[in-house]
């Protein structure tokens, strides 16, 4: 995994004990107001219905082990698969929407939402 080297990231990763290798940030940021489901192996580590915050495009966040698989479902419907070769090389993966369709980012740095 490549070095996360800037403040807010590191501050992220030690106020939500995410220090382990194996430990990654699943956040999703704008456009939802829908029921999201999250399937880490055999857990689920958010279901709730979640409505971004138009003055901040944050919508609601988890922490996830990014060495099991990771399933979403928008609305019990919607199901996607985060790639999993991917995963393990970074901290923070961003879900955005737009309409139905929906943009992953992967990335090593921590995104302001104020």
């Amino acid at each position: 995994m490549e070095v996360v080297d800037n403040v807010r990231s590191k501050v992220m990763i030690k106020k939500f004990h995410a220090q382990n290798k194996n430990k990654s940030f699943l956040d999703f940021t704008s456009q939802f107001d829908n029921l999201i489901t999250v399937k880490n192996g055999d857990s689920i580590v958010l279901n709730e219905k979640s409505k971004t915050l138009p003055m901040l495009g944050y919508t609601n966040s988890c922490v996830i082990f990014n060495n099991k698989e990771v399933e979403i479902i928008i609305d019990k419907k919607h199901k996607m698969k985060l790639n999993k070769e991917q995963l393990p090389k970074y901290k923070f993966i961003y879900i955005e929407k737009d309409k139905n369709h929906y943009k992953i980012e992967y990335t090593n740095k921590a995104r302001s939402f104020m």
